[in-house]
């Protein structure tokens, strides 16, 4: 068998890449927020 060539972030360049517009300080309001329990959330990453 052939081993895999890379590692976990090959072809990553413009998956990982943001928007001209979304470039800068990140917002803490985002990552503070409250939450009511048994609300669903979906996580994004953040490449900065």
């Amino acid at each position: 068998m052939v081993t895999r060539v890379g590692g976990a972030r090959r072809k990553t360049r413009s998956l990982m890449r943001k928007n001209v517009r979304k470039k800068g300080k990140i917002s803490l309001r985002r990552y503070l927020q409250e939450l009511e329990p048994g609300q669903k959330v979906a996580l994004a990453m953040e490449p900065a």
